[in-house]
């Protein structure tokens, strides 16, 4: 079936499929800090929001800024934050992820482990738009215990 005899709900399944796709793919390279992989998906203009009030917190606007915000965090730790989708919910142009995180600290070798909520948007296969969230308590804890 062609896109243009495709019905409304046919075109909503596989936008759905489409864009979960990329999304578990992003996840993927952002646990095995496939840089390539990532900036393929992410839209250069992406709106990048990472909510909650520690140092990380902030919006951001353009694939470098979030490739800053990425090595960032990603310098406190001994590799990356390795994500396990507990639940994936596609809606359309969005994709709401639940995940666990696990990553070592580099300093302390402690285990850190959090739990994220992550919303995608997609348009034309890239990440346009991206909001996580996370528990800032523990984000200061692991990340700035001195402040």
């Amino acid at each position: 079936m062609t896109d243009t005899t495709m019905s409304e709900g046919e075109r909503l399944v596989q936008l759905n499929e489409t864009n979960t796709a990329i999304v578990r793919q992003a996840l993927e390279d952002i646990g095995n800090l496939n840089i390539e992989g990532l900036l393929a998906i992410i839209d250069d203009d992406i709106d990048f929001r990472l909510m909650g009030t520690s140092p990380f917190s902030r919006h951001i606007r353009g694939k470098q800024g979030y490739l800053e915000i990425v090595g960032e965090v990603g310098s406190y730790l001994d590799g990356f934050i390795q994500l396990t989708v507990d639940e994936l919910i596609p809606a359309g142009e969005w994709v709401i992820v639940r995940a666990s995180g696990h990553a070592v600290m580099k300093a302390t070798g402690a285990d850190y482990d959090n739990q994220y909520c992550m919303m995608w948007k997609l348009k034309d296969g890239k990440v346009v738009k991206l909001r996580e969230y996370t528990c800032t308590k523990m984000v200061m804890e692991y990340f700035f215990p001195d402040q």
